[in-house]
């Protein structure tokens, strides 16, 4: 292999494992598929392609994603013939695969002209239950090799990870995780009227394997010395006398007694400074075959009633969301234990004698001051009962732009020539923020524009000479440089970058980007939309069933005291978001118009939500006893 085979080969794998990365990345759709593709198109080496979407529902239909720029004059390359190709590979539900040599079938396209000068790959593949993805690229000839079968195959396996990034990125946006993690909160409803903390630790099992990515999770309660196993997730392990339930017990023991989380992997064995536990731990590993353990100790108060390991045959199972998963799951197991124990003490009853003492007063009065006294706070009750009242859900609220957009550069391993705009620059949609080096692509077009001519002269020289099947084979030569012409000059004018809104630049030192090199997953600057901004209200999360879409908002901001904007509810989150001394807050949306410029990203304020009318007791009352049961632990 030379080197420009291993050059070809490392550039490959370095796409490949940006694919895979992008994937489990935490990025919005459209930056995703923009990345994608041009990670695609490195891979295959392709000139240009597109990746669109078709519901399953309407099958008539589809819809681009993402797609390069098709070149000016390419009649078979403009998006409406490009479609028409989509569509018939998404009904024969096959790759399709068409090369100017026909040395592959190409199943009939209607008009097969251009397959004189370029090779086109069009590659199926399923997103999800509800729609079907394709993915389009295509080589100009004669510069370029065809596509191969084994492309086709490479490209149905890259392609897999599309839809385990709609997968992860709904879990995340949507409802899926969320729902789980919710009914974790909920273990200690279901289970409180049992009081057995048995029932309660099976359920957090059961539940967390629902949350979590693991392939065994076990709890165990007590003190170190007297640890009993409660539940683990393969029934066949709760048996006490399994000699894998005894060396649960034993290193839960020793995770106990480090009262910390931890998390222990084959690798980092070597990082367990106790040698006891460290041999424990090897022991354990061999005999499980497991390759990650990860303990959590069960906190109650200044007290540790029990440790929940996650354990895995994965080495590197356990990223930062599964941890911070894993402590939401024992967090909620705990306060599940909590709320048991409880109930079985009665917390409350020296408040059941106070209240004995200030009946007996109360009928020692006189018979006409008890009437009068009943009275009154029968007038009350009434009055908090059937009055109604205004009632509005406040929230802390911060300005933010209403459509922020990041600049990436089209190509790697590039250098950024020049940056036009700075921090704060006020910039129109289209106008010209940066330039990128061009020199390799004007190289390039210089090289292509001398080999046509080249080719050209030869062609009318055969013509002259009444050779017609050289000058029609140079023709078709001709035809595949100006293709390559028209794509190199496309790059050039890509080199230009321009911003997509008019808007305000957020970069910081924006210009310290010249000189660099740069890729297409490194953004160069960010732009924000200020005509349109929004405000962002931080909603509890026990308020937030009482917010809907529409519903009216008055904000005050902190620096315009005294002057009230009214809007009304845009956008409510599906998942919450972690806010002060660990109570979660849903970052609910209102609009700002901004067309005078008077409002800043940054901005703080307060804003109320009116949620209609509700009894005058509640308006009241409603937050003192929401904070009574938070006290208690019982919401």
């Amino acid at each position: 292999m030379d080197n420009q085979e291993q050059h070809l080969v490392k550039r490959r794998r370095a796409s490949i494992e940006e694919i895979i990365r992008l994937s489990h990345a935490e990025i919005e759709p459209a930056d995703f598929f923009n990345a994608f593709l041009a990670r695609l198109l490195q891979v295959f080496e392709a000139e240009g392609g597109s990746l669109w979407l078709q519901n399953n529902a309407t099958s008539d239909q589809v819809t681009p994603l993402i797609q390069s720029q098709p070149p000016e004059g390419i009649e078979e390359l403009q998006p409406e013939n490009v479609k028409n190709v989509v569509l018939r590979t998404l009904d024969n539900a096959k790759p399709l695969l068409i090369t100017p040599d026909r040395t592959v079938a190409a199943q009939s396209t209607g008009d097969d002209a251009y397959l004189d000068y370029l090779t086109l790959m069009c590659v199926p593949f399923v997103v999800d239950s509800d729609s079907t993805g394709c993915f389009f690229a295509w080589r100009a000839q004669p510069v370029s090799e065809n596509f191969t079968p084994d492309d086709i195959y490479h490209a149905q396996n890259l392609l897999t990870y599309v839809a385990i990034y709609l997968l992860n990125h709904r879990l995340k946006a949507v409802e899926g995780a969320t729902k789980r993690l919710n009914a974790v909160a909920k273990i200690s409803e279901e289970f409180l009227a049992t009081l057995d903390d048995e029932k309660v630790c099976i359920a957090a099992v059961n539940l967390g394997a629902e949350v979590v990515s693991f392939d065994r999770c076990s709890i165990s309660l007590g003190h170190p010395g007297s640890l009993k196993l409660i539940a683990v997730t393969k029934q066949d392990l709760i048996e006490a006398k399994s000699v894998m339930a005894r060396k649960i017990r034993e290193v839960s023991e020793r995770f106990l007694a480090r009262g910390e989380p931890m998390l222990v992997t084959r690798k980092t064995l070597g990082q367990v400074e106790d040698e006891a536990f460290r041999r424990s731990l090897e022991e354990y590993f061999e005999l499980t075959g497991m390759e990650s353990i990860y303990s959590v100790p069960l906190m109650a108060g200044e007290k540790t009633p029990g440790v929940m390991l996650f354990e895995s045959y994965g080495e590197d199972a356990f990223d930062e969301r599964a941890l911070h998963n894993m402590n939401y799951l024992a967090a909620h197991t705990n306060r599940a234990l909590a709320r048991s124990h409880q109930y079985t003490t009665l917390p409350l009853i020296k408040g059941w004698e106070a209240l004995g003492r200030a009946k007996n007063r109360v009928y020692a009065m006189p018979r006409a001051k008890l009437y009068m006294l009943s009275g009154l706070i029968a007038a009350a009750l009434l009055a908090l009962i059937f009055i109604p009242w205004d009632y509005n859900v406040s929230g802390n609220c911060v300005v933010e732009p209403g459509e922020r957009r990041f600049i990436y550069p089209p190509f790697d391993k590039i250098a950024v020539k020049e940056i036009l705009v700075r921090e704060g620059n006020h910039v129109e949609q289209g106008q010209v923020i940066a330039r990128l080096d061009d020199e390799l692509f004007q190289n390039q077009l210089q090289s292509l524009e001398t080999a046509r001519s080249t080719t050209e002269h030869q062609m009318h020289v055969a013509e002259d000479g009444g050779d017609i099947a050289q000058a029609v084979r140079l023709r078709t030569v001709i035809k595949g440089y100006d293709l390559q012409i028209v794509y190199v000059r496309q790059q050039i004018k890509q080199c230009e970058l321009r911003s997509p809104v008019q808007g305000t630049v957020l970069t910081r030192d924006v210009e310290e980007m010249e000189g660099r090199v740069v890729d297409t997953a490194h953004s160069i600057c960010e732009i924000a939309s200020t005509k349109q901004m929004k405000i962002i209200v931080r909603v509890d999360e026990d308020r937030i069933s009482e917010i809907y879409e529409g519903q009216p908002a008055i904000t005050v901001i902190t620096a315009f005291a005294g002057e009230e904007i009214k809007g009304k509810v845009s956008k409510i989150p599906q998942e919450s978001t972690a806010g002060l001394a660990g109570k979660n807050v849903f970052l609910v949306e209102v609009p700002l118009p901004n067309e005078d410029g008077k409002y800043k990203p940054g901005m703080m304020g307060k804003t109320k939500l009116y949620a209609g009318q509700r009894p005058l007791g509640k308006v009241i009352f409603g937050d003192i006893w929401d904070f009574i049961k938070s006290k208690l632990g019982l919401d």
